[in-house]
């Protein structure tokens, strides 16, 4: 097993980036173009690859980030969630600090080939946006609506009157 930034490295010097990109394609952007998604998930892996550890992490080594397949009614699809290896307890990437997933180890326990493991991390690390600061940024925004706008309620009969 790999870690995230480990599995960046092997694929990219391999030369398998295409095979990332189109997957992605394929699977999240159909009717687009290889290239515009590609020039987009290129940026995303220079910024990933240059980032440095961060500076409130609270993901510890005993965290991996799991592949794994989901059923959802009668579709099936692939996620990246993040586990606790010590509980088994799972936890969304969402909002989560690239540099703090970079160390964790990436457990596929769905069986597909590396290049499309990476597409299943990019896609999901960048669902909220295309960079760190901009994830972060509505981070804080989903936090000061939720602060702001939550109404303290006793009982469910508050939710009808």
């Amino acid at each position: 097993m790999m870690t995230l930034r480990e599995m960046i490295n092997h694929v990219m010097n391999r030369g398998a980036s295409l095979h990332v990109y189109g997957c992605i394609c394929d699977t999240h952007y159909k009717g687009e173009k290889v290239i515009d998604v590609s020039n987009v998930y290129t940026a995303v892996i220079r910024t990933l690859l240059e980032s440095g550890p961060s500076e409130n992490n609270t993901i510890t080594t005993d965290h991996q980030l799991l592949i794994r397949s989901v059923v959802d009614g009668e579709e099936e699809h692939t996620e990246v969630v993040i586990q606790d290896t010590t509980d088994g307890n799972i936890y969304a990437v969402d909002f989560v600090d690239w540099s703090d997933l970079l160390p964790l180890v990436v457990q596929d326990d769905v069986g597909i080939p590396i290049e499309i493991q990476l597409a299943h991390v990019l896609y999901e690390i960048t669902f909220w946006g295309w960079d760190n600061d901009t994830i972060q940024k509505e981070k804080s925004k989903l936090i000061d609506t939720t602060s702001r706008d939550s109404i303290p309620l006793s009982g469910i009969d508050d939710l009808f009157n």
